[in-house]
């Protein structure tokens, strides 16, 4: 038996403004953080990005609740009065954020690949040119509403989103790969680091770097992978309502909060960044640390304990062979400044 209209509302109403709520306190700490670094490489990056992030979830939380009040006063119940709220022009405007939202997101992983990558184009490629042509679908569906003008008033994107249904599980499968393909690309290149001083090492880091590196990792697709697992899970019920017609309010409920978890993965990436849970290395002279290991491990007499030192601090050097650092810094954001990030 599916719920009461006011049931639905009441869980899209909350959820949404629950999710605005958590993205609002990562937004501020990561905010108050980044003034602590403001002389380090990529922070102006992180500032503008999070910010034009956490402007656009701020509209896109005041259009759903304007979807949602709109919605609830459309429902005949006595004493209750027609609501004046357009509901399809608000569905347009959400339609539009989330696309905003999504792009934001999409821009800051590509940022992080990129430097993580030793800033090579190719790598990041394939995931803009499949994101483009994600794209371009989700906007064609935008097209095809405004030239038929056939609107669902099921409040935020669900009511565009569920009618091209071709258009709109391929859109979302897209997008799905294109931000999962750049989580992986960063979490294998700190991997292959890794793997590569272990190497080096022949019977590993001493200490707790490698523990610290297989961290960074699960950290980096934990955060990553938000948006991936939750279009998954929006495109299985967005399937099944549109081929049976059930579980209609968990489609409204996931695609309300949809353009707050798009928002919500990127400003985590920023916490981590302002709290040091990323990796970063000092490479003044030298083109890539593995050349560096490399040479220090052909030079070396005791082949492996005088292996060259990496900074994973940013401010000091700190043999791999030795003790561990007390933190770990973002590695991209002194790629310019500090030399070529892997």
């Amino acid at each position: 038996m599916a719920p009461s209209p006011l049931v639905t509302l009441f869980f899209v109403g909350w959820t949404h403004i629950l999710l605005y709520g958590v993205n609002a306190v990562l937004f501020i700490v990561g905010m108050y953080l980044l003034r602590q670094r403001k002389a380090r490489e990529g922070t102006m990056f992180l500032v503008v990005s999070s910010s034009v992030l956490f402007a656009l979830a701020t509209v896109s939380a005041i259009i759903s609740t304007s979807l949602v009040v709109g919605e609830y006063l459309s429902i005949p119940l006595p004493g209750t009065s027609p609501t004046s709220i357009n509901l399809q022009a608000c569905s347009i405007i959400e339609f539009v954020l989330f696309g905003l939202i999504d792009l934001t997101a999409f821009i800051i992983l590509v940022y992080r690949s990129f430097h993580i990558w030793d800033r090579r184009y190719l790598v990041i490629v394939v995931p803009v040119l499949l994101f483009l042509g994600a794209s371009a679908l989700y906007y064609y569906e935008l097209h095809q509403y405004l030239i038929t003008q056939q609107f669902v008033t099921a409040g935020s994107p669900a009511g565009l989103i569920t009618t091209t249904f071709v258009y709109t599980t391929t859109e979302l499968s897209v997008d799905t790969v294109s931000h999962a393909l750049l989580t992986y690309l960063i979490a294998r290149r700190i991997w292959t680091l890794k793997t590569c001083l272990q190497d080096l090492g022949h019977e590993g880091i001493a200490g707790t770097l490698p523990q610290k590196y297989n961290s960074i990792i699960a950290i980096t697709l934990e955060s990553g992978m938000i948006i991936p697992t939750f279009t998954i899970i929006f495109t299985v019920f967005n399937v099944i309502n549109a081929k049976t017609g059930a579980h209609g309010d968990v489609t409204a409920i996931l695609s309300t909060i949809m353009p707050q978890i798009y928002a919500l993965a990127p400003l985590i990436i920023m916490m981590r960044v302002t709290l040091g849970l990323t990796v970063e290395r000092y490479n003044a002279g030298n083109p890539t640390v593995l050349s560096s290991l490399s040479f220090g491990a052909r030079t070396s007499q005791g082949r492996g304990s005088l292996l060259p030192a990496l900074n994973v601090h940013g401010d000091g050097s700190v043999p791999v062979s030795g003790t561990s650092p007390s933190d770990l810094q973002d590695l991209e954001q002194n790629s310019v400044s500090k030399g070529q990030a892997i």
